[in-house]
């Protein structure tokens, strides 16, 4: 008869083993906590230094380039790279100054607006979706008015978000410059002086840097396009936007489809054939950029299931912000690359990657 060779564990190593297994457990609930209260808590120290180490991921290529082919000295590099940086944001802000300008006086565009302001008012009045606003004027406010106060309110509180968050991000900018500065000049060309998992961090980082650039740079233009094409007024600051909102995954491409439709359909000059078309368009530039494009750019090389992504959205959102909201993807994408080494949190990266086999019994770490 043959013999099971393997000994039997007792059960009082196995309750033991098991006791020990539970206390790890609960030991990595209470770091993880520790860590998340610490990123919050050192958000204003820490969110200059991340944001300047993805910007020094994404330049060094091409610091490196001015350095082998233009400028031997990497002093001389870093500070033509910067002095073109700030010449370029002046040029940016000199063209949305002017087209926001140029909007202002357009008394074709402001009688549109008003017109398709008291249209609106009239319908939610009848809808009763206006609500009764006090007001110490003698006479009763009207429709128009009320809408006016309700899409103010509106607006300061999307306004007030986004300039809190570009606050936030602004504020430090003299702080993440100096950083940026010291980690260039810092920055090695030759990469046998890099850690073999600092190389692989850093690939995903510049990969995804430099692709999300490209897609966002071919997406603003399309809009650019389209809508100076259609002649709707601030095209080049929708372009922009859209540049910039492209980075937000999922949530970014939605509001830059949505921004632009007040500006096309108060366009004065447009047939309803013309405003339905440059909606189209424009909408369709973000449709096929976010669901074509780039899932055929980027393909599986991050591996993060979309569900991943909307619970990094929100938490690094509760952690750091609007500049959470931005580095999301690439900080998940760098934490599993990290989980990816480590035997015992191999399993938590496959899940990162969608892989729910990892939850059963038997798939766990000893």
């Amino acid at each position: 008869m043959d013999h099971d060779s393997t000994p039997a564990t007792p059960p009082a190593t196995q309750e033991l083993m098991t006791e020990l297994r539970w206390q790890g457990r609960c030991l990595s609930v209470v770091a993880l906590s520790t860590v998340v209260g610490m990123l919050y808590l050192l958000s204003s120290v820490l969110v200059p230094f991340v944001v300047a180490i993805f910007l020094t991921v994404g330049l060094k290529p091409i610091l490196d380039l001015f350095q082998r082919y233009l400028l031997q000295s990497r002093l001389a590099a870093v500070t033509a790279a910067f002095v073109l940086g700030v010449a370029l944001l002046l040029i940016l802000g000199l063209a949305v100054t002017s087209s926001v300008d140029e909007l202002t006086h357009d008394a074709a565009y402001q009688r549109s607006a008003a017109i398709a302001t008291e249209r609106i008012a009239d319908l939610a009045e009848k809808l009763g979706l206006l609500p009764e606003i006090s007001s110490d004027s003698p006479n009763a406010l009207s429709s128009s008015d009320r809408l006016e106060i309700v899409l103010q309110k509106a607006a300061t509180s999307a306004q007030q978000w986004l300039l809190n968050g570009m606050a936030s991000l602004s504020s430090s900018l003299g702080i993440v410059l100096i950083y940026m500065y010291f980690l260039l000049l810092g920055a090695s060309a030759s990469p046998e002086a890099s850690s073999e998992l600092w190389e692989m961090i850093e690939g995903k980082l510049r990969e995804y840097i430099v692709l999300k650039t490209v897609i966002s740079i071919a997406t603003g233009l399309a809009v650019w396009v389209v809508l100076a094409l259609f002649q709707v007024p601030l095209a080049f600051l929708m372009g922009l936007l859209t540049f910039l909102l492209n980075y937000i995954p999922n949530f970014g491409p939605l509001v830059t489809c949505i921004l632009p439709l007040p500006l096309i359909w108060l366009s004065p000059h447009l047939s309803v054939v013309s405003m339905i078309a440059a909606t189209i368009l424009t909408c369709g530039v973000q449709t096929v950029s976010g669901n074509v494009i780039e899932p055929r750019m980027m393909g599986s090389s991050f591996d993060l299931h979309p569900i991943v992504v909307l619970l990094a959205l929100m938490v690094w959102y509760a952690i750091w912000g609007f500049v959470g909201v931005l580095l999301a993807v690439p900080m998940t994408a760098a934490l599993k690359v990290i989980l990816q080494r480590l035997d015992r949190t191999a399993p938590l990266a496959r899940l990162l990657g969608g892989d729910l086999t990892v939850l059963t019994v038997g798939s766990q770490p000893a």
